[in-house]
């Protein structure tokens, strides 16, 4: 196995510049990259301000563009969502900031979206088991319980029409 190159400063910050104009890292990811680089987690952490006061590492701009991607394109829901983001070390007030560019009505269609990109598997009939798995595919997709059972409901009673 090929020995790690090792990077000096410019180098590493430069490349996680570049790195970063391509898309958003959170803060959590730059310094995993500059430990990959090398550095230590201490080194990688005094680095950290040159990226941010640079405009190249904002958690708001991350955490907006996770939750945009992860609703509109994997179609998650908003348990799942804040549950990686508080992975990424990503704050509460952060996460809530990001959902605001989103409304209610958005995140209902996605419900509905992902209820009719995985109905088909059931279809037509939808028997209790095949409503219980639906609702289990949903739950870890993190939509919360009540709004799994409204958009369900809502579904099955546009096919009976």
């Amino acid at each position: 196995m090929a020995a790690l190159r090792k990077y000096t400063r410019a180098e590493a910050i430069a490349k996680l510049k570049s790195l970063c104009r391509r898309r958003e890292v959170s803060q959590k990811q730059a310094i995993e990259k500059l430990c990959g680089f090398g550095f230590s987690y201490h080194q990688a952490q005094e680095m950290l301000p040159e990226l941010l006061s640079g405009g190249f590492i904002d958690e708001g701009r991350y955490a907006s563009a996770y939750v945009h991607d992860k609703l509109f394109l994997s179609f998650w829901g908003r348990i799942k969502i804040n549950q990686k983001l508080r992975q990424e070390g990503i704050s509460n007030h952060t996460i809530s900031y990001a959902w605001k560019r989103f409304s209610e009505e958005e995140y209902l269609k996605c419900i509905e979206k992902a209820v009719e990109m995985h109905a088909p598997k059931y279809h037509p009939e939808l028997s209790f088991d095949n409503k219980q798995k639906m609702i289990r595919f949903l739950e870890g997709r993190g939509y919360e319980k009540p709004l799994i059972l409204d958009t369900i409901q809502s579904y099955i009673e546009n096919l009976a029409c």
